[in-house]
């Protein structure tokens, strides 16, 4: 409690002060020349801010006194045009300290009156001169000690976006399940048809390790649908880890196999341009996974042991009118993660560029199941969701829904994509194989002939039909239909 008295009314120091009356007096005189600088600055941006008319607008006013500079007492008197404070650099900033606030009330008379006073003493605690700010004792709080409070939480968690929708959280379950249901269902097809014609060629080791890869890729939502409700810090610091390790390892088998595969069609084209006869076996496309998924282990289990990825939160909204930011969410934090997410960059973007390179040089390449060409629609149509998300992602940093959101969708449409293009020709053509095998079996049957499968000949592998190009085929056959055709003519004439 400040005493009543002071220089301005000619009434002196109060008594209450103990001990530190000095100090108080330069103290109530540094206030005056204050005081008597606000009076003025307020009387120029007065004469500034009225019209013609004597009218005194209070916004015209702020301004003014925001603009109005001139050389006072203390010096120069300049505002900061933001905050309306005194410049720094224009006067003296003093802390002072009124330790003893809760002292014992002391009665008092005066003027025949008893009255009650709450005795203090006045130290300066700091200044700040000359851009530097100067301890010049300690600062004793209300509770008697040198401690420093705890600090008062300045954002609202209630309105912060911390919690996630349940409908959202529902709504990522479901895109995590389907393609889980699909990758499933797909690797059981293919255990079910191992033996068949389509399966054998496209080596049920690869298309097993496809699936397994979209599994995995598809369990990384389930980390993110955890929030502060759920979850403590170090519950979602977990999640964060567990997250990239499900997208890193999901991917990493996925390319895996998709270079394997191209790479070993590209290797058999090659060998068949220099006339040269060559084997491939299972171990020569499994170096290449290895390869690929021992390193992106290995990188992250470094990264995991040495820098792990931490949930931190981040302010966001409009600050309040001390510049506070009373808002903030949730996020993992990847900003001191640079290296990792370039040698990451690195070794898996460089293999989704080799193998959609190893795809597009077999594009030219007639083989009886266009392996290769469904391979390079898959990256490219992946890459090209990657592409468009990922900014999208970026750009909205604040709304945990909408952020769930968009990496599920990214998630959910790559699984699918890669489910899609990989096995949904396989089970078309094995359905449609079988059928023409049981009718054109039964036509031969009936006339005498064994029946014979045309492809019950060949154990495995993948037929190259021609070196031919798809487009240059289609031209040959265009060109006998028409020669057919022309000779059909020929004979009825």
């Amino acid at each position: 409690m400040l005493p009543e008295s002071n220089a301005l009314n000619g009434t002196g120091i109060s008594e209450v002060l103990t001990n530190s009356n000095e100090l108080w007096k330069i103290f109530d005189l540094r206030r005056l020349q204050y005081q008597y600088e606000a009076a003025i600055l307020s009387g120029l941006a007065a004469c500034r801010a009225t019209n013609d008319d004597l009218f005194l607008d209070g916004d015209n006013f702020y301004q003014e006194i925001l603009e109005t500079n001139f050389q006072g007492i203390s010096g120069t008197v300049s505002l900061d045009r933001e905050t309306g404070s005194r410049t720094p650099n224009s006067t003296v900033y003093q802390m002072f300290n009124f330790p003893d606030l809760n002292e014992t009330e002391a009665p008092y008379s005066e003027g025949g009156n008893t009255k009650k006073e709450f005795k203090f003493e006045v130290t300066l605690a700091g200044k700040f001169d000359g851009g530097k700010w100067k301890d010049c004792g300690k600062f004793v709080f209300n509770d008697g000690t040198t401690t420093h409070p705890p600090e008062i939480p300045l954002h609202d968690f209630v309105n912060s976006h911390d919690y996630l929708n349940k409908a959202t959280v529902a709504v990522a379950w479901i895109l995590c399940v389907v393609p889980i249901v699909l990758a499933l269902a797909c690797a059981i097809w293919t255990g079910l048809n191992r033996k068949t014609r389509v399966v054998r060629a496209s080596q049920a080791f690869f298309l097993y390790f496809i699936s397994g890869g979209t599994i995995i890729l598809a369990l990384s939502i389930v980390p993110n649908t955890f929030d502060e409700s759920t979850a403590n810090q170090d519950g979602l610091a977990i999640a964060c880890n567990a997250s990239i390790w499900l997208v890193v390892l999901g991917v990493s088998i996925i390319l895996s196999a998709f270079f394997s595969k191209t790479h070993r069609i590209v290797t058999i084209m090659k060998a068949s341009e220099r006339f040269k006869r060559i084997k491939i076996n299972i171990w020569d496309a499994i170096f290449p996974m290895a390869i690929l998924i021992t390193c992106n282990i290995v990188l992250l289990s470094v990264t995991t042991a040495l820098n792990p990825f931490e949930y931190e939160h981040s302010p966001y909204g409009a600050p309040d009118r001390f510049g506070r930011t009373m808002q903030v969410y949730g996020h993992c934090a990847y900003r001191n993660h640079t290296v990792f997410f370039v040698l990451g960059g690195l070794l898996n973007g460089g293999m989704l560029c080799l193998c959609a390179y190893e795809a597009w040089q077999a594009r030219t390449l007639a083989t009886e199941f266009q392996e290769t060409e469904y391979i390079l629609k898959a990256l490219l149509i992946t890459g090209g969701v990657f592409c468009i998300g990922i900014p999208v992602t970026a750009l909205n940093t604040d709304n945990l829904d909408v952020r769930l959101f968009i990496f599920c969708v990214m998630i959910f449409a790559s699984c699918n994509v890669i489910l899609f293009v990989m096995f949904l020709p396989k089970i078309r053509y094995k359905e449609k194989n079988e059928s023409h095998t049981i009718i054109s079996g039964t036509a031969v049957s009936g006339a005498g002939a064994p029946s014979v499968s045309s492809h019950s000949s060949i154990k495995s592998g993948e037929k190259i039909l021609s070196n031919k190009t798809r487009k240059e085929l289609l031209s040959e056959i265009a060109t006998l239909r028409q020669r057919l055709r022309i000779s059909d003519e020929e004979q009825d004439g």
